[in-house]
């Protein structure tokens, strides 16, 4: 996630336009009636790192957080309509969850460890989990947590994870 809003930043450094977000914001939107403020739908947009549609947009995001610099201490979730052009703009801060089991068992123990603890794995039961489990747990995980307008996560449904992910920042699409 810090790296898409680095980013962001980055590509916007020059511009006029200022995103400034208020720490502390937070933003509910469950049916299509609700009108969105400019600084709504600038968050929204530094955080799906792309302009959704507003038509079939819903989501509950919150940013927690002190910093005016940068965005850090968010937590969300969303369902919208991606175009094969946002999905290209998004799709190379993403991978598959088999790809990152794969790497990052092999790379990074400590973070894959802590993946595993979200998902509900016990510490004991690290090493045994074969990677079937974790894609079930990973489904069961979505399906635990998501709210009711978004879809059912299935065992042939593709997950991503952001690349990088650590113990602090998870994306799940």
């Amino acid at each position: 996630m810090w790296n898409l809003i680095h980013q962001y930043l980055l590509c916007n450094k020059n511009k006029q336009e200022k995103s400034n977000i208020p720490a502390s914001h937070s933003t509910v939107v469950l049916d299509s009636e609700v009108k969105l403020s400019p600084e709504d739908k600038k968050f929204i947009e530094i955080i799906l790192n792309f302009t959704p549609k507003w038509s079939n947009f819903k989501c509950e995001l919150t940013r927690y957080d002190r910093y005016s610099e940068y965005m850090e201490n968010m937590s969300g979730f969303i369902y919208c309509e991606a175009t094969i052009e946002n999905w290209k703009t998004i799709e190379n801060d993403l991978i598959e969850l088999t790809l990152y089991i794969e790497s990052e068992r092999a790379k990074n123990i400590e973070d894959f460890n802590a993946f595993l603890q979200v998902i509900g794995v016990q510490e004991e039961d690290y090493s045994l989990i074969t990677d079937i489990d974790i894609v079930k747990r990973t489904s069961d995980y979505i399906n635990d947590t998501k709210h009711e307008y978004q879809s059912r996560c299935q065992m042939f449904s593709k997950i991503y994870l952001n690349m990088g992910c650590s113990h602090n920042d998870y994306n799940i699409v």
